[in-house]
């Protein structure tokens, strides 16, 4: 059940956009403090150079560079504002295409820092629409990027990404596995914001592997947080999976209640795959009662 990695993919990303092209503008600053540096050095190394026109070709070429490596973020910066846009909305196709030039540009300028986020992002949108195969790919990938980054930070919300691309694909263990490794980090990072999510999805991976009390000691815990922050997209994950549950527990008026509240949540939010999904899953719990016309 994908509700769980939607704030992380929409919500955290946003958070962290801030901080994440602060970083970007101080390397920005540093590059171009190294060119004036290099240019002051040539000047003072190089009697040739200070011919005036050898000196106003040099400046032209750092002014081209700099053009042009402000041309790569803007374009950078254009093609992942529209993916997401178009993700938002349900495009697949057009999200897809738009992350991939992201990508395509990240690789040709070796920003691993915009590659890794590329990568993790196009690995949301291919969990939803395209190939599950293909979205663990990618995550690999930006895993062992931030791991030789050395950014535990990004490390945490890539892991939750793959986690949720291993639920998708049913490796209910693996994901467990993930999932448990992104607590360790929160846990040394108190990054307190993750645990409902990992909450969240530990308890859709026991409702998947059957265990439904274990299942419901986990949204139990989420429903807690949910309240406490107002928050209404947990609310709707929690009551997805408490109407699930119900359905298996055969609880029909709770169910009923739950999941036509979570419906209500997505619809108000524009979020169509979650209601998808939640149909989806619904159908499937149905069935698995043997309520075949329901399903």
């Amino acid at each position: 059940f994908r509700a769980w990695a939607g704030s992380v993919l929409l919500g955290d990303a946003d958070a962290q956009r801030p901080q994440r092209w602060r970083r970007v503008g101080d390397a920005n600053a540093r590059s171009h403090q190294r060119s004036v540096q290099d240019f002051r050095a040539a000047w003072l190394l190089e009697p040739d150079a200070r011919d005036a026109r050898a000196l106003d070709q040099r400046a032209g070429e750092q002014r081209v560079q700099r053009r042009q490596a402000d041309g790569a973020v803007l374009r950078y910066w254009i093609s992942t504002s529209y993916a997401a846009m178009t993700a938002l909305h349900g495009r697949a196709r057009a999200a897809m295409e738009a992350h991939k030039l992201a990508l395509g540009i990240a690789r040709a300028n070796h920003d691993d820092l915009r590659l890794s986020e590329s990568l993790r992002t196009l690995a949301g949108v291919e969990v939803d629409f395209g190939n599950k195969q293909d979205a663990l790919l990618h995550i690999d990938e930006a895993i062992q990027i931030v791991q030789r980054a050395n950014l535990p930070k990004a490390e945490l919300d890539f892991l939750l990404t793959k986690g949720f691309v291993l639920l998708s694909l049913k490796r209910y263990d693996e994901s467990w596995t993930v999932y448990h490794r992104a607590e360790q980090f929160a846990i040394e990072q108190k990054a307190n914001d993750v645990f409902p999510v990992i909450w969240g999805n530990y308890a859709d991976l026991s409702y998947h592997q059957g265990n439904f009390k274990r299942a419901n000691d986990y949204v139990q815990k989420v429903l807690t947080i949910a309240r406490q922050e107002n928050d209404p997209m947990l609310m709707a994950y929690t009551k997805a999976t408490m109407g699930l549950l119900a359905v298996r527990a055969q609880q029909d008026k709770q169910a009923e209640s739950y999941l036509s509240e979570a419906s209500s949540l997505f619809r108000e939010a524009n979020r169509l795959v979650d209601l998808r999904d939640l149909y989806g899953n619904q159908a499937q719990a149905y069935a698995a009662m043997d309520e075949f016309k329901k399903a």
